[in-house]
Order: structure tokens, then sequence, then C-alpha cells
């Protein structure tokens, strides 16, 4: 028996978590880390609570998953630079057309938009230097976007952001517990974009779009 495709996990000194991708859940399982092999739940009467609960299923192939590079930078020691008419209005545009596709949509709705990558040949030469500038502009202006919301509004808009730009970056979902917490940001490579190496060193990533 396995995790379901929509289901997500972290393992989390004795704890595990899951995530259910499908409803934007999560749950916690103290005790339980022990349990899981990778996808794999070696406990047969946790195995029999998640197939129930529709979290589990019969074990087939190995899923593919995105992971992240450890986060080791942040844009705190750069200067936001003024932003120019174009990026201005770049981000209305994206805010425009974008507002729309977060309201009152379902979490598995979002990482849906959000795995609809633009092609490889779009992205742009200097691709590390342009993603850092472009998530610096977009601190700079995120004060004048309406709703700015948490986290998860703030990452899916500056990734919307960043691929009108021909840019891309990994969305990290991250947990902790004792207290549970979660929480998501933006990195390129280990670079996070919206957020701090301080920030987000205490959360596990659980997934990575």
């Amino acid at each position: 028996m396995r995790l379901a495709d929509h289901v997500h996990l972290a393992v989390t000194g004795a704890d595990g978590v899951l995530l259910d991708a499908r409803d934007g859940v999560y749950y916690c399982l103290p005790e339980a880390g022990g349990h899981f092999v990778g996808d794999d739940i070696v406990d047969p009467d946790l195995a029999q609570t998640l197939e129930a609960a529709g979290l589990a299923i019969a074990a087939g192939s190995p899923r593919a998953t995105r992971r992240a590079a450890p986060a080791a930078r942040d844009l705190t020691q750069l200067e936001p630079p003024k932003p120019s008419r174009g990026e201005q209005l770049a981000l209305a545009r994206v805010w425009t057309a974008s507002a729309g596709r977060y309201h009152g949509r379902s979490f598995a709705a979002l990482i849906a938009q959000a795995r609809r990558r633009a092609p490889s040949e779009n992205l742009a030469s200097d691709e590390d230097a342009s993603t850092a500038r472009r998530a610096l502009v977009f601190a700079r202006l995120l004060p004048w976007i309406p709703f700015q919301g948490v986290c998860l509004y703030r990452s899916f808009m500056l990734l919307a952001y960043l691929r009108a730009a021909g840019l891309d970056a990994a969305w990290v979902f991250g947990v902790r517990t004792w207290p549970f917490e979660a929480h998501c940001w933006l990195q390129h490579g280990d670079l996070v974009l919206d957020d701090t190496v301080d920030g987000v060193r205490g959360y596990l990533p659980i997934l990575v779009v």
C-alpha cells in the first residue's frame, strides 16, 4: 500500500505529516514517521485507515516528485531596484489576469494552474539575475497590490509575475510540528525569492510544484 498520488508526505522527527493536495488539508500523525518508507506505508493498520480515508492506494509504480534545493540564499542583502514603467504595467496585467484564477479556486486548482509551466525556450538568457530582479521589483510593488493575503496568495502572484517574463521558480510548501504550521514560498535553485532563509529554515518541504 502506498500514498495516493494527490497525497504528499513529510517526516519530521518521529512524526509524519500528510498533505492532501486535492482538498488542501494537512494531517499530522504523531509518532507515525517510522510507518513510511518513501510513499510506501509499512504499518498495515495505518495503511488500512488511510485507504479508507481515500489517502492510500494499492502499491504501484513509484511516482516522480520534484524536490527543492536546501534554501541557502535570499534577497535581503540586495537593494530593491526602482521598477520601470514596463515592470509596473506588467504586474498590473498579471494581477488583473491572475486574481480571478486565485479567488474562489480550490487548492487543487491552484496547484494545477502552477504546474502549467512556460516552455523552456522562453526563459530569459540571464535567468538567475533576471529572476532576482523580478522578485525584488515584486517585493517593492507588493504594498500596492490589493488583497495581499497570506503566503499562498503572494507566492501564486509572484510565480505568475515571473512566468510573464519567461522565468520560473519552484513553489515550495513546508511544514513543522509542535506547534503545527504550514508555509509556502518560491525558490530559484537555493535562492529564496519571497521570504528569508531564516524564515523558511524551520519548515520541512512536503510538496514542490
